[in-house]
């Protein structure tokens, strides 16, 4: 049997970029688009591992750890359990798909308009089609569902002309305001390049503590497509028990958005 080497690796590196961008989307991760290609890349060279002369256990061993390898490229490495986030979910929406691709498979005639698509580019372009289309209404699903809990927004921090994407987490406990200007707090974990900004400290108070923390005035952030201006950014003392957090979000930010806005449009409305 004929094997086209550059057919197995196109197609291997399809479906594993399609899954990517639905975990991505699912997930809310932030990585870039060249990380999703290089785990893709990955994805496209394991599908040669067919080749080999091994047993099915051996096979079934690889394939979990390539598919680690996958997402550790794809999303990078921050703790065991957001990598595990990660493979679980690159697990379950390869079931979705194949699954999907399957009934595709049995159900679809093996003729489309009188063309025979058996083993053929239109036949792949087909199942691609589907397996994409699958991804993205399971994801929309998804999103939907835990929109009205979701309180994880992709965050970006711009410090010393370089960018951090970060996981931000919106907690209504955290009114923290600095000169009439909104305070983000960083995890513990997050280590960020603090030359030439200028620092001080801050006082803060919750339930169980109060004390002094570090601050920096920030000149931008953004959050998920949003971008604020002149907030500030305490940095913990103490490691965050939110899951996957890296940074607590105000939710003030958006409501002094939201009063600059309204001011410009008054002002518009006046001069008018």
């Amino acid at each position: 049997m004929k094997i086209y080497l550059d057919y197995v690796f196109i197609i291997n590196f399809l479906f594993d970029f399609i899954l990517l961008l639905g975990i991505a989307i699912v997930l809310k991760r932030n990585t870039s688009n060249l990380k999703l290609f290089l785990g893709s890349t990955i994805g496209g060279l394991s599908g040669f591992i067919i080749l080999l002369n091994i047993t099915s256990i051996l096979f079934f061993i690889l394939k979990l750890f390539l598919g680690l390898l996958i997402v550790v490229v794809a999303f990078s490495y921050k703790n065991i359990k957001y990598t595990m986030n990660n493979f679980i979910y690159l697990i379950i929406l390869s079931i979705l798909m194949g699954g999907t691709l399957y009934l595709f498979n049995i159900e679809v005639s093996k003729t489309v308009l009188g063309k025979s698509i058996t083993n053929n580019k239109l036949y792949i372009i087909l199942l691609l089609i589907t397996g994409f289309i699958t991804i993205i209404i399971y994801s929309k699903h998804i999103l939907k569902a835990k929109k009205i809990t979701n309180s994880k927004y992709k965050t970006t921090l711009f410090i010393n002309n370089k960018a951090m994407n970060l996981i931000g987490y919106l907690d209504t406990g955290n009114n923290l305001m600095y000169k009439n200007r909104p305070v983000l707090i960083l995890n513990k974990d997050i280590k960020i390049d603090t030359n030439n900004k200028k620092t001080f400290y801050i006082p803060f108070s919750t339930l169980n503590s109060k004390g002094l923390m570090k601050c920096m005035k920030l000149n931008r952030i953004k959050v998920e497509k949003e971008t604020f201006k002149n907030v500030y950014l305490a940095l913990s003392s103490d490691k965050f028990q939110l899951k996957d957090a890296d940074i607590i979000l105000n939710i003030n930010i958006w409501e002094g958005k939201n009063e600059k806005n309204n001011s410009k449009t008054n002002r518009k409305n006046k001069t008018a």
